[in-house]
């Protein structure tokens, strides 16, 4: 039994590196994925080079780290992951007993308070549970942006001593574009009710295999169908306009609740129709750039949500993210970040289906 801590990083190597060393006597081995510019890449294994216990590894820059989640775990030895953010730290008991938390439990992964706002002075009280801690072989990662570990065994809580803090005065905005990729956040009502029930699961923190899960979550998908059998919706279909503002309206309220900011209901309904509106022009636009239809874009959408933007641009295998890199680094691809990411998801998507 081990820990291999997991850390993405984009011209960020004080933050990475800072990280690394304040976890180097609770895990047994640091795994850094890195993206940055040739001059911050050097520094950074040139540093990394005084611990032995780092590795770095160079990847292309895609906009976003979740794409290369596969290839990151594929790099770490240990049976345990802990996964973290360059702008997140445990607290001081966390990184203390991390090793006693993992022995001789019967969990496959653990689901920990992240303190959205915190400092060098503590944190505030609105946190999200977030599934970092995993056994490798028990969790896989599907989605587009921003997914969390799917867990293939038990998933269980770590108590109030346990927490993960989000360190505002370390954010590195610079790193991530992801923002691009929310065009593609376009839902059928099945993906609709598996979505609403994975943030049930998460906003309650509910175990897998528990009863209580499987009640709740049961509730709630009763509701959803009967909804949409009451509407004669069709579970491939795409959900309407109202559906989308309904998704958006509920997600910002659990936001909002769990915050302690939950402010004027009219406004956050405004905010969601003008966000609507704001994705659809910039489909448009999409659309237009790349010559193919709104249409097109949905499919694209059920492609990733079926199989996870990893698997879809064959980032599960690691020889086609160093066949990319190394074509990245010979000038052969004009577009980096997220652009980049885009274009490879729109080519894919024109060779095999158009």
């Amino acid at each position: 039994m081990g820990i291999s801590l997991l850390i993405f990083s984009r011209n960020d190597t004080a933050n990475a590196l800072d990280l690394a060393k304040s976890l180097l006597g609770s895990v047994d081995q640091v795994v850094i994925v890195d993206s940055s510019d040739e001059k911050e890449h050097k520094e950074l294994v040139e540093k990394a080079r005084q611990h032995h216990k780092i590795e770095v590894y160079y990847t292309l820059p895609l906009g976003y780290p979740d794409l290369l989640r596969a290839y990151g775990i594929g790099k770490c030895k240990m049976e345990w992951i802990l996964l973290l953010d360059t702008d997140e730290r445990l607290n001081g008991e966390f990184v203390q007993n991390l090793k006693e938390v993992v022995k001789g439990t019967k969990c496959d992964a653990f689901a920990i308070k992240r303190y959205e706002e915190a400092s060098p002075e503590g944190h505030t009280a609105f946190f999200t549970w977030q599934t970092r801690l995993f056994k490798k072989a028990n969790a896989e990662f599907k989605g587009i942006i921003h997914e969390q570990a799917i867990v293939h065994g038990r998933l269980c809580t770590l108590g109030d001593r346990y927490f993960i803090e989000h360190r505002t005065d370390l954010m590195h905005h610079g790193s991530n574009s992801y923002g691009k990729m929310q065009l593609f956040e376009m839902l059928s009502y099945k993906q609709y009710n598996e979505i609403v029930l994975d943030y049930v699961r998460k906003f309650f923190a509910l175990d897998t295999n528990s009863a209580k899960s499987k009640i709740v979550q049961g509730l709630f998908r009763l509701i959803l169908r009967l909804y949409e059998a009451l509407l004669f919706k069709k579970q491939e279909q795409e959900i309407s306009k109202r559906d989308y503002l309904w998704f958006y309206f509920v997600r910002t309220l659990a936001y909002g609740f769990r915050q302690r900011r939950l402010g004027s209901l009219a406004k956050i309904w405004k905010g969601q129709k003008d966000y609507f509106e704001y994705l659809e022009k910039e489909r448009k636009k999409l659309a237009g750039q790349y010559g193919i239809s709104r249409q097109d874009l949905f499919n694209i959408a059920q492609h990733l949500y079926k199989e996870g933007v990893i698997k879809y641009l064959g980032f599960d295998k690691p020889e086609n993210v160093d066949r990319l890199t190394h074509e990245y680094l010979e000038g052969r691809l004009k577009d980096k970040g997220i652009d980049l990411t885009i274009m490879l998801i729109v080519d894919r998507y024109k060779r095999q289906y158009l």
